[in-house]
Parts: structure tokens; C-alpha cells; sequence
């Protein structure tokens, strides 16, 4: 059964056709950021959605680290045995 898209923003589409969350997630953050750089101005979600796209697939998506997994990776590198 296929979704319906019919009026849909091209931005929801596009997310709509994402089957990876992380994937979808990354983009979605990655446009905000865009947005904020132009200090918010509003009208182009489509291209910032694209451009975000793109550089996420072109950085092979991969899984960010938080600062708490940064965190506790670094404390058990630099534990000493007793």
C-alpha cells in the first residue's frame, strides 16, 4: 500500500520517503542549523533541507557521539589498575 503525499510540503515528503530515523534525524538537525545561520529567516526550508541532505550523505552519516559518551570513554581510557 503506497502513502499518500498529496499535499505535502516538499520538506514532509522528503522526510516521509526517509526509512532511516538516525538518517532523518541527522538531516533534520543538520537543516536547523542552516536555518539559524541565516539568523532565522523563514522561506527556504526546501533548499536547507536539501543542502543538509546532501552533506549528511556525503559525510556517510555517521552516529554522532554526546558529550556523556565522550565523557565516560574518556574516564575508563585513563583509569589506572590498583
Amino acid at each position: 500500500m503506497k502513502r499518500e503525499t498529496k499535499g505535502l510540503t516538499p520538506v514532509a515528503r522528503a522526510r516521509r520517503n526517509s526509512t532511516d530515523p538516525v538518517l532523518q534525524h541527522q538531516i533534520a538537525e543538520r537543516a536547523y542549523q542552516l536555518f539559524e545561520m541565516r539568523g532565522h529567516s523563514h522561506g527556504n526550508d526546501m533548499d536547507d533541507w536539501l543542502r543538509a541532505e546532501r552533506e549528511v550523505r556525503a559525510a556517510g552519516a555517521r552516529p554522532r557521539t554526546t558529550a556523556r559518551t565522550k565523557g565516560a570513554t574518556s574516564r575508563t581510557k585513563t583509569r589506572k589498575a590498583a
